[in-house]
């Protein structure tokens, strides 16, 4: 039986903050409230970590260790997998402060493709790299890429820089989903899958499954709404109660060939509508945080937020020090008695989890 592609709902992602060869790691994974069981290999002479979602791991040596989460789904009888990885560098020695400012823009590519643009401020030379969520890295300012699944793809661009004073390496990076548009399959031109939409303007959606196949259809069409919600059947109704007008939609399906071979085919497009008096407002767009270093607060730029966003403010040693309920898309936070020091900022919305690090300067 060839693997279905647990991207289509299980997206493993993590995101992770250092000093030297400590390194405190985050799981970032889109699970759609689906049951998982995680399980870190820590590369080379690094080991194995359980089922952890938050915990310090120390690197016995500085050499770049290739770190990989795989998410497995077992429910129900079945057995899906998918894994994702990073390298990680146990030499540096913290996150950059005020010599890069890490940030990019995304735009369309071709089918299953994106185009990452570098925006960065960076005022000391720079080591610069992209992970685009697949495998794949890019050292360019301007890297486009081609995904064999559409889908939500977690990128980072990395920045690691030289601290001339303290004779030390730092890192700063900017990391987001992306959600690219199109279309894949198990079984090349044998299974094509694809959906029409219609929207009424004030939120409700219907989406019909539009496949074309030769072979035995199994009859499972699975939706995501890119909201955080799934739906399955060959005809779903949908309401967006978030206020945005974009979503990604997915749709997962299947078919047995003669060999009684099980092909998937995974389809995804982003619908959009006009809502009067709302600012068009794309769902990859990602989680945008000002100022870094920051003093008294921070403006904190959502994106795709909905009505159970929670927001919290990690410590290094993983304590929550504050959290606070979202109430608008735009949203500022006041945060006048935070020690200094590196925290994850950590935004729990729709059944996934969004992290970025920022920095409180001294008092």
């Amino acid at each position: 039986m060839a693997q279905p592609p647990c991207g289509g709902l299980i997206r493993p992602a993590f995101t992770y903050i250092q000093a030297n060869q400590e390194v405190y790691f985050i799981d970032s994974s889109i699970t759609h409230n689906i049951s998982v069981v995680r399980s870190w290999d820590m590369g080379y002479l690094g080991g194995t970590i359980g089922d952890s979602t938050e915990f310090f791991h120390y690197f016995p040596d500085t050499l770049p260790h290739n770190v990989c989460l795989t998410l497995t789904d077992t429910a129900a009888g079945q057995f899906c997998q998918t894994t994702y990885c990073r390298q990680v560098r146990s030499d540096i020695d913290g996150y950059c402060t005020g010599v890069v400012d890490p940030s990019f823009v995304v735009s369309d590519g071709t089918v299953n493709g994106a185009e990452f643009t570098s925006t960065s401020t960076i005022l000391t030379p720079a080591e610069s790299y992209w992970e685009l969520g697949d495998g794949t890295t890019d050292t360019s300012a301007y890297a486009s890429h081609t995904y064999l699944w559409p889908g939500k793809h977690y990128v980072a661009l990395n920045h690691v820089a030289y601290d001339q004073q303290s004779q030390s390496y730092c890192r700063s990076s900017a990391e987001r989903w992306v959600a690219v548009d199109g279309n894949g399959a198990t079984c090349n031109q044998q299974l094509f899958a694809n959906f029409s939409s219609s929207g009424n303007g004030s939120g409700f959606w219907t989406f019909n499954a539009e496949t074309v196949t030769a072979l035995a259809q199994v009859g499972l069409e699975v939706w995501s709404f890119g909201d955080g919600s799934i739906s399955i059947g060959p005809i779903a109704l949908h309401q967006y109660i978030d206020g945005l007008s974009s979503h990604q939609v997915c749709m997962l399906t299947a078919a047995v060939d003669g060999l009684q071979d099980t092909c998937y085919a995974y389809v995804c497009h982003t619908v959009s509508e006009a809502l009067v008096g709302l600012e068009e407002v794309r769902p990859d767009e990602g989680l945008v945080v000002w100022p870094t270093p920051f003093t008294d607060g921070l403006t904190i730029s959502l994106g795709p937020t909905a009505r159970s966003t929670r927001i919290q403010l990690v410590d290094a040693l993983g304590r929550v020090v504050q959290q606070t309920q979202a109430t608008t898309d735009l949203f500022q936070w006041s945060l006048p008695t935070v020690p200094s020091g590196v925290y994850v900022l950590r935004v729990e919305q729709n059944g996934a989890v969004r992290s970025i690090v920022t920095v409180r300067e001294g008092h």
